[in-house]
């Protein structure tokens, strides 16, 4: 079964367990490494994964304590789900990348503060979960909207302070956004372009005011999820929140038009600079 320069006896025996469990299901393509306390598999342990194992489609080393991944990981060409929830990541190898038959990749609840250079060639990505690690703006690579195929994206829990404007509109296929829990002080109007977005989950952020072009979603649709509050919006806005309808009817009157116009020309000097500051920043970087 093993090529015969490998020592089988060297190998960890939750990692063993592993492999056995992997080549006795070996039709179902799957390696499965989770809620093993697991926090380190060594270079001699992925080329026998790799070796043996390359026809793998799923993996999932979710609640373990990997601190990285193996370059190695480029070698699992035929990967479409890698799962590595709740570990200690503190960054992605460059070559992740190469897995360019990527579908799902979940990394939530880790310790990312950024992405690799060209994360956005993993063109067959559908579902990246991001929820839990330590990012902001400038964690998204120049070509992070060039992932055209996402369903589904999830940003809550991290440190996002503004979201990219430019170049969300790359993003039609999206139809999930998780911005919860991060320290958001406006939401880019940009969104409301995204015509197959079923589901918004913005709160608990420090948002004052929607975009009057939030208008145009479909907030009367019970198949869509929109979820706005806890945020501190302002008093005009905080009313209309509890009837859905009502709330896109009055995003899109004149008086909430010229109510979000004054509540930007009011701003403190100090803040809008830093908001415009930011999103500059943000928007050369995605250029």
């Amino acid at each position: 079964m093993f090529n015969s320069n490998f020592n089988w006896d060297r190998i960890p025996t939750k990692i063993k367990r592993a492999i056995e469990a992997s080549l006795e299901h070996l039709d179902e393509h799957k390696f499965i490494l989770n809620d093993t306390n697991t926090e380190f598999i060594d270079d001699y342990c992925w080329d026998l994964i790799t070796c043996h194992l390359k026809q793998l489609l799923y993996i999932n080393l979710a609640h373990n304590k990997f601190k990285s991944l193996p370059t190695h990981i480029s070698n699992l060409a035929h990967l479409q789900t890698l799962n590595v929830t709740n570990n200690h990541l503190e960054k992605l190898p460059a070559s992740i990348i190469s897995l360019s038959n990527l579908r799902i990749l979940k990394l939530g609840h880790n310790k990312l503060q950024s992405l690799p250079r060209s994360f956005g060639s993993l063109q067959s990505l559908e579902i990246l979960d991001l929820t839990g690690n330590d990012l902001n703006e400038d964690s998204l690579t120049n070509d992070f909207f060039q992932l055209c195929n996402l369903r589904a994206l999830y940003l809550g829990d991290n440190l996002f302070e503004t979201f990219p404007n430019e170049h969300i509109d790359k993003l039609q296929n999206l139809q999930i956004l998780v911005l919860r829990h991060n320290r958001l002080r406006y939401i880019p109007k940009e969104l409301a372009s995204l015509l197959h977005l079923k589901e918004l989950h913005i709160q608990h952020n420090e948002i004052n005011v929607l975009p009057p072009a939030f208008g145009q979603l479909e907030f009367s649709n019970a198949k869509h999820i929109y979820r706005f509050e806890p945020n501190p919006f302002i008093p005009e806005l905080a009313l209309q929140m509890s009837n859905l309808t009502r709330l896109s009817t009055y995003l899109k009157s004149d008086a909430y038009r010229e109510i979000h116009q004054n509540y930007f020309l009011n701003f403190d000097d100090n803040d809008t600079k830093t908001l415009i500051k930011k999103n500059k920043h943000v928007s050369t970087k995605n250029k």
